[in-house]
């Protein structure tokens, strides 16, 4: 297990252990005594590898710049059934500060026991510290030096506006979370653009990851601390773009540009750029990540397409409804297409990738017919309302035609009469 820290082995030998259960007869007992012997001379503290116990989800919380817009890391993170996340948008780019305020107070667990037991993984991307309330970093620093909650701390560099306040971050405590120490001062976008890549496993360890533009901004260089490693250099300028340290039970990643300054270009076409998130996330949980990258790229890939379809059905369904056409067939449809993702996740979950795989294409075939359904429950709508236009305009013009003919050429066919009584 190259490249793995030694809880990081703990955890994925727990995981290996677990799945031995699946074997049959001897082997499975075999199996399971050899990995026990193994964890059992590991001598490591328990209560790493930090997934959900019930779930076996990630928990992620991701503080800082959640943009309203045009950002589609968290939509990324959320789409993935291994991953659950919270959202607190407090960076002062995008939010005032009020509301950066407000949004800390509404979504960030108002406890350390909350924290702690309630998230797996942080994510830091670029916001103040002085915008969380008082308590908030010192819990976050102890719940990852004694519970091993992961961090990624994106964009911990100084750029030229100095919203996140870099220079604060440094003098404070939770600095020595930080596995790099970032300049403060000066600013370059010159040979910033490409990684380098000196430790590919575990997080960059995807294809063509040096070919692609990872940012486009000007920022200050960080360098590794003592006992950091540094996994991804910038290819021209040479100093750290990427590096990891533990900080005490947890693991840190700084990674010296935001995930807002990867240029469109690698954002839309870029296949393997949420594996990349996906990857530093696991990382920092603790967690080995899956082992057949183009399996799993593909089903992430499914459940992106699910959730592109499920919004789109939902508008339909919308669409079609404001003709009055009956909609619950379209609902109940979309209920059984829900039940058999939510199959297709807890496949995922177990680490069965084929019957996922299977499962998956059930669902979008599924989307497929549901699309039209609807366009024939639309027209069927149509057609009665189309029907009912054409009577209503028929029968005003009848009696338009009735009313001309009486008033104008029935008059006309008779010729008036004096009268009938005789004169004296």
């Amino acid at each position: 297990m190259p490249d793995l820290n030694p809880s990081h082995r703990m955890c994925v030998v727990s995981t290996r252990l677990a799945s031995a259960t699946r074997l049959p007869g001897k082997n499975a007992s075999i199996y399971v005594l050899l990995v026990s012997l193994l964890i059992a001379s590991a001598v490591i503290p328990a209560g790493f590898c930090k997934t959900d116990p019930e779930t076996h989800r990630i928990r992620v919380i991701f503080l800082g710049e959640v943009k309203p817009i045009s950002f589609p890391f968290p939509g990324w993170i959320e789409s993935d059934p291994k991953f659950t996340l919270q959202r607190v948008p407090c960076d002062v780019e995008w939010f005032s500060e009020a509301d950066a305020k407000r949004f800390t107070r509404l979504y960030l667990p108002r406890t350390y026991k909350a924290l702690v037991e309630g998230y797996d993984a942080a994510i830091f991307e670029d916001f103040t510290p002085n915008i969380l309330p008082p308590g908030t970093l010192d819990n976050f620093q102890r719940a990852i030096s004694e519970e091993g909650l992961g961090i990624v701390l994106v964009e911990f560099v100084f750029w030229s506006q100095n919203l996140n306040q870099i220079d604060v971050w440094k003098q404070i405590s939770f600095g020595e979370v930080l596995p790099a120490d970032p300049t403060v001062g000066s600013v370059t976008n010159i040979g910033r653009a490409y990684y380098r890549v000196l430790r590919s496993k575990p997080i960059l360890s995807l294809p063509g990851i040096e070919r692609w533009p990872m940012n486009a901004a000007s920022h200050g260089d960080m360098y590794a601390k003592e006992g950091a490693v540094t996994h991804a250099v910038w290819k021209t300028r040479g100093t750290d773009a990427v590096v990891s340290r533990p900080y005490g039970r947890g693991m840190a990643l700084q990674i010296a540009h935001g995930w807002d300054n990867i240029p469109s270009s690698t954002v839309v076409d870029y296949d393997y750029l949420p594996d990349l998130i996906f990857n530093e996330i696991y990382f920092v949980a603790q967690v080995d990540p899956p082992e057949d990258l183009a399996v799993v790229h593909s089903l992430r890939t499914g459940f992106l397409h699910i959730v592109q379809r499920r919004k789109a059905a939902l508008s339909l369904i919308e669409f079609v409804d404001r003709f009055g056409a009956r909609t619950s067939i379209l609902e109940e449809k979309l209920i059984q297409l829900n039940q058999l993702a939510a199959k297709a996740e807890r496949e995922y979950i177990d680490s069965n990738y084929e019957a996922s795989r299977e499962t998956l294409d059930r669902v979008l075939s599924g989307y497929d017919s549901l699309d039209q359904l609807a366009v024939e429950v639309k027209r069927r709508a149509l057609m009665w309302i189309y029907t009912v236009e054409w009577v209503t305009t028929t029968a005003t013009l009848i009696i338009c035609l009735q009313a001309v003919w009486m008033l104008m050429v029935k008059r006309k066919a008779y010729r008036a009469v004096d009268s009938t009584r005789m004169k004296a």
